[in-house]
């Protein structure tokens, strides 16, 4: 099971099957104190608990996600 200890809010968006859930998660302090606006992170759930994945992004800030329509990418 994924833990968000370290985030202050997320957004959850299932996709339109419903068989998975994408989380961005947000914190308002970077523990690396490399920026003012606190740490992001996307992760990637299945529905039956058999897939959990951190989404590699490059760095900088999450502006937006969204699912494809079929719901199978995003």
């Amino acid at each position: 099971r994924r833990s968000f200890f370290r985030s202050s809010s997320a957004k959850l968006m299932w996709n339109a099957p419903g068989d998975a859930l994408l989380a961005c998660a947000f914190s308002d302090v970077d523990k690396t104190n490399q920026s003012y606006y606190g740490e992001q992170s996307l992760h990637y759930l299945s529905a039956d608990g058999q897939r959990e994945q951190l989404v590699e992004l490059k760095d900088g800030p999450i502006h937006d996600v969204k699912w494809a329509p079929n719901g199978k990418h995003f």
